[in-house]
Formats: C-alpha cells, sequence, structure tokens
C-alpha cells in the first residue's frame, strides 16, 4: 500500500531541507559582498588603525544566570565573533561588551574568561526625568552613547546583544559609507545655539528599520518594506569614537523633548544624524542585517539576524531550531574548553 503524503508536508519539508543545506554550506563559504567596493583601498588597512566590534549589557532584573536571556545572548555573540569557525573575525577583532554600574561582577569576570574585552561604564541620564523608555529593559540603554569614547579605537561597529550571525561581519568595514567623512554645511535653519558646535567629521552608517515580519529581501524603499525609510535602527551601526562628538550628543540628551525619548538611544542618534541635517547617516547593505528575520531572508543569505531569538516560537521552525543549536554549541564550545 503506498501511503500519500500531503502536499503542505511535502512542501514544508522541502523548505526545511533547503534551509539546512544553506546553513550547511555557508559554514564553510568564502564570503564576497556584491555591494563591497572594488578598486578602491580599503579605510581598514590602514597599519595605524585600530577596528572592533562593541555591544552593550545592562541588568535585566533576571536573578538566574542560566534564565538572563540577555546575558546568555551576550556570550553568544562574543562567541560567534571570537570562536566559532562559521563566523569568528577573519581580522581577529576584538569584541567590546560596555557593562553598565548594576552588571553583576561575576558576569563581567565569566566574559572576561569567554574573551570579550569588557568596559565598565557609567550612566548618562541622570536626572533628566523627561526621558521614558518604551521598554524597563531600555532604562539605562543610553549608556550605549559611551561607545563614543572609546577613543583607542578607529571604527567600531556597535550590535545589539541580541543579534546571531550566520557568518563574518569584517568586511562590513570596507563598505564604502565605512569611510569618516566631513561634516556638511548646516543650513541655518538646522544650526542649534542651545547645542554644542558640530564636529568636523563623522561617521555614521546604518539601515533603515524594517517593518516587522512584513518585508521582502532585501527590503527596499519601493516595497514599502520599512518602519520609517528615513530612520535607521541602531542594532547594527558603523561610528567612529570621538569625545567631541560624545559631547556633542551629551548637549542634545539634556535638552527636554529635543527628540522623541521613548526610544531612548536610537531617537537621539536618528536626530543628531537626521537627513538634511549636516551630518546624515549612510545606508549600509542588507546584506548584513535584517531585524525580524524570516526564513526567506536565510535564504538570502543574510550575514547576521536581529531577533529576540530565545523567544522564537514554532512559527519558524527552521529558525528556531538553529538558534536553540547555536545556544548549545557555545555552551558545549566553553564546557569543552574548560575541562
Amino acid at each position: 500500500m503506498v501511503l500519500a503524503i500531503p502536499v503542505r508536508w511535502t512542501a514544508q519539508a522541502i523548505t526545511v531541507l533547503a534551509l539546512l543545506t544553506i546553513f550547511f554550506l555557508s559554514r564553510h563559504s568564502v564570503y564576497d559582498f556584491a555591494e563591497s567596493r572594488a578598486g578602491i583601498e580599503s579605510p581598514s588597512t590602514s597599519s595605524d588603525e585600530k577596528l572592533g566590534y562593541v555591544t552593550w549589557l545592562g541588568k535585566t532584573g533576571v536573578g538566574d544566570d542560566e534564565k538572563d536571556v540577555y546575558f546568555l545572548a551576550t556570550r553568544l555573540l562574543v562567541y560567534q565573533i571570537l570562536h566559532d569557525p562559521s563566523t569568528r573575525s577573519p581580522r581577529s577583532l576584538p569584541i567590546i561588551v560596555m557593562t553598565t554600574p548594576d552588571v553583576k561582577e561575576a558576569n563581567k569576570q565569566r566574559l572576561q574568561a569567554d574573551g570579550a574585552t569588557v568596559i565598565p561604564i557609567d550612566f548618562v541620564t541622570e536626572g533628566l526625568d523627561w526621558l521614558k523608555p518604551r521598554r524597563p529593559t531600555w532604562a539605562h540603554i543610553m549608556s550605549k552613547l559611551r561607545a563614543w569614547q572609546l577613543t583607542a579605537y578607529s571604527r567600531l561597529l556597535m550590535l545589539d546583544g541580541d543579534l546571531i550571525l550566520r557568518r563574518p561581519l569584517d568586511s562590513v568595514f570596507d563598505e564604502t559609507n565605512a569611510t569618516i567623512i566631513p561634516t556638511l554645511s548646516a543650513p541655518p535653519n538646522e544650526i542649534k545655539l542651545d547645542e554644542n558646535p558640530l564636529p568636523a567629521k563623522y561617521l555614521f552608517a546604518a539601515a533603515p528599520e524594517v517593518n516587522g515580519p512584513k518585508h521582502h529581501y532585501p527590503p527596499t524603499r519601493e516595497h514599502d518594506d520599512f518602519i520609517h525609510a528615513q530612520e535607521f535602527n541602531m542594532g547594527f551601526a558603523l561610528l567612529a569614537p570621538s569625545q567631541e562628538m560624545f559631547e556633542y550628543y551629551i548637549s542634545i540628551l539634556r535638552i527636554p523633548d529635543r527628540f522623541y525619548g521613548g526610544k531612548m538611544e536610537q531617537s537621539l542618534l536618528n536626530y543628531a544624524h537626521r537627513p538634511g541635517g549636516a551630518m546624515p547617516w549612510q545606508d549600509l547593505p542588507f546584506t548584513y542585517n535584517i531585524r525580524s528575520p524570516l526564513e526567506e531572508d536565510i535564504l538570502g543569505n543574510v550575514a547576521s539576524l536581529h531577533d529576540k531569538w530565545w523567544g522564537k516560537t514554532e512559527q519558524y521552525p527552521a529558525l528556531a531550531g538553529w538558534y536553540r543549536a547555536k545556544q548549545e554549541e557555545m555552551l558545549r564550545f566553553y564546557a569543552e574548553r574548560e575541562m
């Protein structure tokens, strides 16, 4: 007797097999982004340049480290950039974890043992009651601005802790928009006398925030794939540390309602680097990162996924299974290394 297999099941099986094939092949492929510049000297080839990755970790309110998903996610990010053969930095770039004063000392020591460069930072929002973060976990996230004080580094790629890699990211430093550029002349109506003077040069490159899971890959403005095509998401952004730039941002922060305070540092930076201003943000290709990922994004071979992967449901079985597998791989790696 021949059993009839429902067409729906067959289609799902083919999709999962295709995704698993891509996952396996991507672990051994040489990455070469089509949108990377060619024939132009990379800014990262300068012998005196120091590049790196940076992320931020604050207190999450979870007492048990085994259940602290943000701490575990940060460990996974460190593992992927430093140790995972399929995603680690080909240039052996460091990953800095900025930690707020309320992060447990044991967690900082754990991250250092994992290989991260842990840098404790102070808060920046004391006394600024006008800020109303939309989520409790964003209470001190404005201290991410302290990344601009890491002036020992020439350029940094800032990554949110809930980001998971599929392949290396180093080539983002070679993109056309990864260069430090002169600040434009500000039109008279853009000059704000209550803010610090604009720095003479800057680097800020990111990508627009996609409209949740309702997007194509690659997302485009023509397909209306963005929440707001003129605003970026801060989960994946290139910057050039500068004390002058940090002080410029702080001068904005101390002016009540100069920007919408609900999204904290993302709103401030979208204001500071607004299109039409003197320091407009630059686009990064979507081959590097996507927020609210779908299985179609995986098929498109995107390099990293911005997603609270620990809460991914079985609605996307291939993604959910892969997320769990990467976490288990990370924990197994550290356990075996410490035996």
